[in-house]
Parts: C-alpha cells; structure tokens; sequence
C-alpha cells in the first residue's frame, strides 16, 4: 500500500526537529504563499528511464514579485507505489540573492515505473502551520525510438575509472566489455583530461544509449554538439520531391535529391520508372534545425538487395522507425534523412503546412510499396484499388 502522508512524516525525524527554529518565526508577508510543483527527467521527457527530480518552487505574489518567505535549502523525498512525498520548511523573510535554492526547493525522487504519480508536498511554514501542495503526472513508457538526429552520432563521455587509452584498448580487445557498452565505437580523445569521443549507431535511441553507459558506471556524464541559430533565422530551404512509377512493379517512389532525379530520368534504373506528374514541397533543411517548430528529420529505408522488399520507405515517426530498425526479418536498410518534416498531432499539420498521406498496397504481389500524396483524391483512387489508407503520415510544407 501506498505510504501515507502522516507515516511519511514520521520517519523524517530529523526535518521535523529542525521544525522548531521554523515555527517561532513571525510569518513575513500577510499574503497567503503559493507554490508550484514540476518534476523533471535527466533526459528531459518523464519517462522511467533516468532520475526523475521534484521541484517545489514559490510562486511571488504581485506587485512584487513579493515571495514571503523562503525555503531552508534541503528537503526529504520518499517513493512508494505512485506516489512520491516531498517535505521541505520554509523560513521567514524574502529571498536572499544567493542560493537559488531559497526560491525553489529539488528533491531527487530517483527512477519512476511507468504509470501515473501523484507528488504531495508537505510544506512546514514559517507561522507553524503546515500546507499540503499536490501535483500528479505521468511517466510514459520511452518504448523503442530511433535517434531523433542520426547523422549526429558521437558523444564526448566523461570516463570514471579509466583513461581514454585504457578505454579504446578495452574496447578494442574484450568483447564482454564490449558488449556491456553496447556496440559504441572509439572515435577520439577529446581535449579535456578523461574524456572521450565515441560514436553510436545511428538510428540508436541517445536516450538509451546515454542511460545504459551512464548505469554501466564507465561514464559520469556526457555532452554534444549543440545548435546555433542565427536570429532571424534564414529561410528553410524548400525542395520539390517529384513522385515515379513502374508500371510493371506497380510500385511508386518519390525523392527529393535531384542526382537521383537526373538518374532515375536517364533511365539508369531502368526504363520502367517514369514520372507522375505528381510532386509535393519539403524542407531540405531547416533555417534553424533546433526543434522548437517540432522539425525532425524523416528516415528513409530500402530493401535489402535480393532478400528485402524491392521497394523505400519514408517516415518521420521516431517509434515506427524503431521498429522497422528493430524487425530484421523485414529486411530494411536505412538509407539516410534527405529532408525534414514535422509529425502530425491527431492527424492534424501546423499552420502552413499540409498532411503527406500514405497508403500501403499490403503486400500486393508480396512486394510492400507505399504511394505518398498531399492529394487525398489520390489515396481514395489507391483504396479503390485495394490498398489501405494510411492516413496523414507527415507534414511537408503547403508551398514552395
């Protein structure tokens, strides 16, 4: 059973005995304290991977901002079956300019299971009296994701036992070692004492794979390459992808490389492939590729020659990457992201752009092949035809 607030509290006997300098304080403000709750994950979304913390912070009142009081910079944490505990006291008086702490109070509530979280906050306040603040959240399971930015595959990790030799020589030379740190590669010693430069698959999750180095104990924290942006930001580079067919595959494909284009035109895949007429705009690369407008980039496979599908596939979904990553007897091969698109919300695209449709033929002739349109005409001709309406896949922009 869930632990109670009232057994919590006893067993945190040395914050209640701090409670007696608290309470003979005067309260510093007549207006009444309030308070805001935020967890937050290492790696940044609630997921059971990683340390979830607890932040009890005091909201200023107004004309101000006017806090009140401020917190003593420690508080006790305790988990148990949804639902975590967090006990603080709180001292007369405004804020100093130092520690941030006073303002806002982090209580390290460790690795969550997924499910929903109920967080109450037993404050202990400077008149004496106590005040229960609750927040409830959920942590969602990460599941299977590819990594949002193959092309960016390297780390810099800090080593904890081991100098950036002592790390290649063992990487290069035990397999178990190896295989603890999952398939990551020496790339380089980096120019900071004990840290090194390594690099992962590229459709491997950096969440997974930051959160299994980090438990193996080799590694204290890591960092990357971060983005820049110029302000304002330059346009996006907008590229038409021109869409072909093989009448005697029945299969279609679109690309947005204009090599590949000039190829498919001179024949040099045969003949077969003709254009459409059909095409539709996408962004080559962002302006500013840092994510605030939900841009990723999509992930393109092939099938594998003589055993895979003889046919691409395009999608911008980190999960349904992972599993056609993850489903070898498929037979895909990641091929690269040759543009950026954002994933629908409910099937519904931001502001100035449009939804990329996809209908599947289900394996007509036992061959998958996926047609792409912003024309949903165009899917309901291919349903007509006896494939399936995959719905809004993507969004790609409504113009050029």
């Amino acid at each position: 059973m869930p632990m109670s607030v009232g057994a919590a509290i006893r067993t945190t006997a040395a914050l209640v005995a701090g409670l007696a300098c608290a309470i003979q304080q005067p309260i510093a403000s007549a207006a009444p304290l309030q308070f805001t709750i935020m967890p937050s994950n290492t790696y940044g979304y609630l997921t059971e991977l990683g340390d979830t913390t607890i932040t009890v912070f005091l909201t200023p009142s107004f004309p101000g901002p006017v806090f009140g009081a401020h917190f003593q910079c420690g508080a006790s944490v305790l988990v148990s079956h949804g639902e975590i505990i967090v006990q603080t006291i709180l001292d007369a008086g405004e804020p100093s300019a130092g520690p941030p702490c006073q303002r806002g109070v982090a209580a390290v509530a460790g690795v969550l299971e997924p499910g929903h979280w109920l967080v109450t906050a037993h404050l202990f306040l400077p008149d004496g009296t106590t005040n229960d603040v609750t927040y409830s959240f959920d942590v969602v399971p990460r599941g299977n994701k590819c990594n949002w930015d193959p092309p960016h595959n390297t780390r810099q990790g800090y080593l904890t036992n081991k100098t950036p030799e002592e790390f290649r020589l063992a990487l290069a030379n035990d397999p178990d070692y190896r295989a603890q740190l999952g398939g990551i590669a020496y790339v380089s010693p980096y120019y900071i004492e004990n840290v090194v430069v390594f690099a992962f698959p590229p459709l491997d999750d950096l969440v997974r794979v930051e959160d299994r180095l980090q438990r193996s104990g080799e590694f204290s924290r890591f960092d990357g390459s971060g983005i820049t942006c110029f302000s304002p930001s330059p346009d996006d580079k907008r590229v038409p992808a021109v869409e072909y067919y093989d009448a005697r595959l029945d299969h279609y494909f679109f690309t947005s490389d204009v090599g590949e284009q000039a190829a498919i035109d001179a024949g040099q895949v045969g003949v077969e492939w003709q254009r459409t007429g059909k095409s539709f705009p996408v962004v080559l690369y962002p302006g500013c590729p840092n994510g605030d407008r939900g841009m990723q980039r999509i992930y393109r496979f092939a099938g594998e020659p003589y055993v895979g599908p003889n046919s691409h596939f395009f999608t911008v979904s980190q999960d349904e990457c992972g599993v056609v990553r993850d489903r070898k007897d498929w037979h895909w091969q990641f091929e690269g992201s040759p543009f950026w698109a954002i994933p629908p919300t409910a099937g519904v695209c931001p502001d100035r752009t449009v939804p990329l449709y996809r209908a599947y033929n289900d394996g007509k002739g036992g061959d998958p092949n996926h047609r792409y349109s912003i024309d949903h005409s165009v899917i309901d001709a291919m349903v007509a035809q006896g494939w399936i309406d995959e719905g809004a896949r993507m969004c790609v922009p409504e113009k050029l």
